[in-house]
């Protein structure tokens, strides 16, 4: 009885021994995830530049409490004000002006949702080492639509923390499509404290075909 004893007692530390490391990589994906999110969002809205393929350079800035954005690119600039939405074609010289109710609203609001990380995605750990990680983020609905139009199946973040108690820095992003990594070129994601009331407006310039759809 007692060799039985001792032999289980054995099994049960090896099991936990395998199973606590699996536990504390996960945690720590999700730790991680939500401290991303709590430096980022701790103003009123977030920015973010970047470049991306042949869409060249393009900036995003969100608020996610009120589902306001701003989306510029070379060839076009999107902006939500939550109610109502502008989308004007630069090359086109054409705006086209919509409300944000029903299926759109579901849009909107997914654009707005980008930056809260840990409701909408799944987080895991690729790498972690001393003070350096490989953070991977797969979209969840419903932002998972916006990154399938993209082709992009996940993020891996690349993360460093300079000392203790210093906040994560994202050192890079890559976009992971299948299977193939993307480079998310000189991407800058910026907490906004304040923002003026004019980043989700949109008054369209002189001279400019425009589009009314709403009701």
């Amino acid at each position: 009885m007692m060799y039985n004893y001792s032999y289980k007692k054995r099994v049960l530390k090896i099991c936990a021994l395998l199973v606590l490391p699996l536990a504390a990589f996960g945690q720590s994906a999700i730790e991680l995830t939500k401290e991303i999110e709590t430096t980022y969002l701790s103003g009123e809205a977030v920015s973010a530049t970047f470049s991306l393929g042949d869409a060249g350079k393009m900036s995003l800035t969100v608020s996610p409490h009120t589902n306001k954005f701003r989306l510029e690119t070379k060839q076009e600039l999107i902006v939500s004000d939550g109610a109502t939405t502008w989308n004007f074609n630069k090359e086109k010289k054409q705006v086209v002006i919509d409300a944000t109710g029903g299926a759109k609203r579901k849009d909107v609001m997914s654009i707005s949702n980008i930056f809260i990380f840990s409701n909408n995605y799944s987080a895991s750990l690729a790498s972690s080492k001393r003070n350096k990680y490989e953070l991977v983020l797969t979209p969840l609905d419903p932002v998972k639509t916006i990154f399938d139009k993209a082709g992009i199946s996940s993020m891996i973040f690349s993360l460093e923390r300079k000392a203790a108690g210093k906040p994560l820095k994202i050192k890079n992003i890559s976009a992971n499509s299948k299977g193939i990594k993307t480079k998310l070129g000189n991407i800058q994601i910026t907490p906004m404290k304040k923002i003026p009331t004019s980043t989700f407006t949109f008054v369209p310039p002189k001279g400019v075909k425009v589009i009314d759809l709403r009701d």
